[in-house]
């Protein structure tokens, strides 16, 4: 997992090819005034999901992990809490859209959050475990937020 803030000195030349491109498009690209949706970047290999949500209680938020794809969570506007676990491959897997790369598990151990606001980004890879979208002070609010995919694929040694 990576936390960073397109407001830091955060060197994006220091990532892969692939999440350089995608923290780029990030970066250049006015989501606020794009309609909820998929945006495809490069095909189903690399494509962003812009959408409106609300913020819920901590008991309402799931963890999740992906098997094929790298999660980039930014808030463009907005915030809420984050919270992220490593994933020991042992938590059984409770809810699941294989379509879609998504599962859901019960309880984490080992659970942390990072309060994440107007310019944060979170990169989750599968080894990681995130629970997305927990209400900061417990106080719900209705924000945009993006996720961009990133295939493990483009990760590979092609670089590319």
């Amino acid at each position: 997992m990576i936390f960073s803030s397109f407001n830091s000195t955060d060197d994006l030349s220091a990532y892969p090819p692939a999440l350089q491109r995608a923290l780029n498009y990030l970066k250049s690209t006015d989501f606020l005034h794009l309609e909820p949706g998929n945006y495809p970047i490069e095909g189903e290999m690399l494509f962003a999901k812009v959408f409106d949500q609300t913020s819920m209680p901590l008991d309402q938020a799931r963890p999740e992990f992906h098997r094929n794809y790298i999660d980039i969570h930014y808030w463009p506007e907005g915030e809420d809490l984050a919270g992220y676990a490593p994933n020991p491959g042992t938590y059984p897997v409770t809810d699941s859209n294989e379509k879609d790369d998504l599962y859901f598990i019960g309880q984490v151990s080992d659970e942390n959050f990072i309060h994440c606001g107007s310019g944060c980004f979170a990169i989750y890879f599968p080894w990681d475990i995130h629970r997305p979208s927990v209400a900061f002070q417990d106080r719900p609010i209705t924000y945009r937020k993006v996720v961009v995919k990133v295939h493990m694929d483009l990760l590979s040694s092609s670089g590319r």
